[in-house]
């Protein structure tokens, strides 16, 4: 029985390293995804579902990505905001001393 786990185990690894391996070649290959999936022994249509998989899981990723960076500038920003308005108080202080001094 442990036998069979570890098995299939392998076999899916091998499935994973498999598909990853056919979705690189198909993407870049400057062959047709069709030529690559017939070049890899498998149906088109399967690599054509597998390059869609992934470039869309790439896309999800990247507009995470993206967004997490738009929160960190964001983050950025407040903090310089907050403190040229603190620059600005002072100096209008600044400027009310010295034209009450010289008026």
């Amino acid at each position: 029985m442990l036998k069979m786990s570890v098995e299939s185990n392998n076999y899916q690894r091998k499935d994973i390293e498999f598909r990853e391996h056919a979705i690189q070649m198909a993407l870049s290959a400057p062959k047709s995804i069709a030529d690559t999936a017939k070049r890899l022994g498998i149906k088109a249509t399967t690599l054509y579902g597998w390059v869609r998989i992934h470039k869309k899981t790439l896309s999800s990723s990247n507009k995470q990505h993206q967004t997490a960076d738009v929160y960190a500038e964001n983050a950025l920003l407040k903090k310089q905001i907050a403190r040229l308005q603190e620059e600005r108080d002072i100096l209008k202080k600044a400027a009310t001393y010295f034209a009450k001094a010289l008026g």
